[in-house]
């Protein structure tokens, strides 16, 4: 009798297929790529991890010493902003209940690290109990292959639990790895936004006395019975038509003409991720002083006393046409998520009680994390290229390799949703382009053959 051999070769997409690998939690890594639905990528401050392997066969070699060599997980860090920022100090973690778990070394003996703007910094994931061997850094833990919790954290953090500290994080986890394949970010961008403009709702205020002391700078101070207007405060009692007109959206000529040198001014910004800015600039047309609190707190004054009462007035005119840029990015710990409120105290001089003007616009930079992808050719130290955005599950056959007397139909399957599966008869290897369509109808099989199947 004549037998027919029955020769299966089945593989994924564009990835070598290799022996199933496994984390350190036991979790298995699939190959080959497809798109999966989004994930939750959370953060909130200057840095990034845009790079990372968890399942570490050859690709990295980490040599502390001299004649010693071990292929350890690996964390990338980028710094996307225009800054250099110093790494002492700050956190690694993989433990959400634990954002303080590994330290960059931050003692006064310890060497500053400065990640300069546009550069990377990688860091083992060793489970070492020294974070600097030889002349890397290595963590107290190790990656899961099966995916896990990752997070990059500040060093102002003030205790295990401070989730205002997070710079950036995986968040629940990063999915399950594939071994010498890395996963990460696709560049991180710095976004600049204004986020005090001409249309911004304000509230204001010409003090009668000097009940409210500083109150009133305070976020959750009660403004429910200010005047309501738009940002654009002012008058030109001489030339109300005058170069003035285009800058007042809110009269106040009635309230301060002849009557105060002061009024008060506050404005709400919300913010969802203050940690991520990285420069905060006030642009002002103001005519004559004024004062500026962010939070509650004051953060820069011009032509103002040094302790601006209720009824103070400026110290200098000022023409209020040209804007002056102020950088606040020093003020930018004072942010917090949420609600954020600016309060103004403009002043008029005394002498030039005929105009007043008060214009601020506020502009912010904040980074922006790139889109997560797995990427065929990792680039520890160096900007990630190309990447997928997931993991294809290996196709599946209805029937086993072997010896077969009679002619059969075989089926072909993928557990991932959507994938395509391409096959071919005659040994060669399918790609994404090449073989036959797989269109689940049961394939004949006749003689010897030796298919070859891939998802993508």
């Amino acid at each position: 009798m004549r037998h027919s051999a029955w020769l299966v070769d089945l593989f994924r997409s564009r990835i070598v297929q290799r022996p199933t690998q496994f984390g350190k939690d036991g979790g298995k890594a699939r190959l080959s790529l497809e798109s999966l639905e989004p994930r939750c990528l959370l953060g909130g401050g200057p840095l990034v991890i845009s790079e990372l392997m968890a399942i570490n066969d050859s690709f990295l070699p980490s040599n502390p010493t001299p004649g010693f060599s071990a292929h350890y997980d690996w964390i990338e860090i980028f710094n996307p902003t225009t800054e250099p920022i110093n790494l002492k100090g700050w956190y690694l973690t993989d433990n959400e209940s634990n954002l303080t778990k590994w330290r960059f070394p931050a003692g006064a003996q310890d060497p500053d690290i400065w990640l300069q703007p546009g550069r990377y910094f990688v860091v083992f994931a060793s489970s070492s109990s020294q974070p600097v061997v030889g002349t890397e850094y290595h963590t107290n833990f190790s990656l899961a292959g099966g995916g896990e919790y990752l997070a990059l954290v500040m060093p102002d953090a003030t205790g295990p639990n401070d989730r205002s500290a997070i710079s950036h994080e995986y968040y629940p986890r990063f999915p399950p790895q594939v071994a010498d394949i890395s996963y990460g970010l696709t560049s991180a961008t710095v976004v600049q936004s204004t986020i005090l403009n001409e249309e911004s709702q304000i509230r204001l205020l010409v003090p009668a006395d000097g009940s409210l002391g500083q109150s009133w700078t305070a976020v959750d101070f009660n403004d429910s019975q200010w005047l309501v207007g738009l940002n654009g405060v002012g008058f030109d009692a001489n030339n109300p038509a005058g170069p003035y007109a285009s800058l007042i959206n809110t009269d106040v000529q009635s309230q301060m003409h002849g009557v105060s040198n002061s009024v008060y001014l506050r404005t709400e910004i919300v913010l969802t991720a203050p940690r991520a800015i990285t420069w905060m600039g006030l642009y002002v047309h103001y005519d004559d002083g004024l004062v500026l609190y962010l939070n509650g707190q004051k953060v820069t004054q011009r032509n103002a006393p040094e302790t601006a009462g209720y009824n103070s007035s400026a110290t200098a005119t000022r023409d209020g046409t040209v804007a002056e840029y102020i950088d606040l990015s020093a003020s930018r710990h004072l942010l917090r998520e949420g609600k954020n409120v600016l309060a103004f105290h403009g002043l008029n001089h005394a002498g030039d009680g005929g105009d007043f003007l008060l214009m601020p616009r506020l502009a912010v930079r904040s980074v922006t994390p790139g889109s997560e992808r797995y990427f065929v050719t990792p680039t520890p130290g160096a900007v990630n290229v190309g990447g997928a955005l997931g993991v294809v599950s290996a196709p599946q056959v209805s029937v086993a390799r072997g010896f077969f007397s009679q002619p059969f139909y075989v089926s072909l399957s993928t557990d991932t949703s959507g994938a395509q599966i391409r096959y071919t008869l005659d040994g060669s290897k399918p790609t994404a382009t090449t073989g036959f369509v797989y269109s689940g109808q049961p394939i004949y099989v006749g003689t010897t053959t030796t298919l070859r199947a891939a998802a993508f």
